[in-house]
């Protein structure tokens, strides 16, 4: 589940127990990004591995994730 509300990308991810995922997210730099309300860099379940194109891209565990991603930049 998604929501863009202006320069704010709200994303709603669930990963399957068992399984893992890699998700790219529409920020510059994981200062960009929180996840259910705590910056990325601290979330638990979360590798933050070397951008691509632009974008912020993470390596995630199965489990319940919220983000919100400021694109401003």
């Amino acid at each position: 589940e998604w929501h863009k509300d202006g320069k704010e990308f709200e994303w709603r991810i669930r990963i399957p127990t068992g399984t893992t995922a890699t998700v790219y997210l529409p920020a510059a730099l994981p200062a960009d990004v929180t996840q259910s309300g705590h910056p990325l860099m601290s979330a638990v379940g979360v590798e933050i591995l070397p951008k691509e194109s632009g974008r912020v891209v993470l390596n995630m565990e199965s489990g319940s994730y919220d983000f919100v991603c400021n694109t401003a930049n």
